[in-house]
């Protein structure tokens, strides 16, 4: 297979990648990621010819041979950059959770059960999604985050407060006490809501002041 290569094309520039036997696709992947991480950059997207590649995805395909003269396609961004962008995603889906709280107490309220938990499972999937961003976002973080950073976000603290309202919403809802459960919707999940976009924003704080 002398000679052979790969095209690669990395944000946009092609870099030309020799092709061995053994070549591929977790293989040439892995050394991009390794490079562009020294670089505080980070994957988002991978396409295979005119197939995009789901980064998911990319583990399942570790072992799938190169073709000599196929294209492979990476995008990659600055690390920072990306959580900042991640940060304001997150920060809508706040905003749409804290509307639906008052949503969801009103339904319950005027006796409109069926919408009502229909509504209150889509605000739980939202608070998940949520907890799923900051999640990822403090992971890759990583080893960037001081012992100062972490003290002044909190996250574990944040956590319990939201834990400890979770029995009693949960009770409610076994005990088809949907007033209450409308109740602690509207009055109470919207202040930890109010929580997890300080620390969202404080993070962004950090990364902006870390970029600087």
């Amino acid at each position: 297979m002398e000679n052979e290569k790969v095209n690669v094309v990395v944000n946009g520039k092609n870099v030309s990648y020799p092709l061995t036997a053994t070549s591929t696709l977790g293989e040439i992947v892995k050394k991009f990621i390794g490079e562009y991480k020294k670089m505080n950059m980070l994957l988002t997207s991978v396409k295979r010819g005119e197939e995009v590649i789901p980064l998911d995805k990319i583990s399942e395909l570790k072992d799938s041979q190169l073709i000599s003269g196929e294209t492979i396609e990476m995008q990659f961004v600055d690390m920072r950059e990306y959580a900042i962008n991640t940060i304001d995603t997150a920060s809508e889906y706040v905003d749409r959770a804290r509307q639906n709280c008052y949503t969801v107490n009103q339904l319950f309220t005027n006796g409109n059960i069926k919408e009502g938990l229909q509504q209150f499972q889509y605000l739980m999937e939202g608070i998940e999604s949520i907890n799923a961003i900051l999640s990822g976002i403090l992971k890759l973080m990583g080893g960037t985050l001081t012992e100062k950073d972490l003290s002044y976000l909190n996250v574990g603290g944040t956590m319990k407060r939201i834990e400890k309202i979770l029995p009693t919403l949960e009770s409610a809802l076994k005990k088809g006490d949907y007033i209450s459960v409308g109740d602690i919707v509207e009055y109470e999940i919207p202040d930890e809501l109010t929580l997890y976009e300080e620390i969202m924003q404080k993070i962004k704080g950090i990364l902006t002041r870390k970029v600087n």
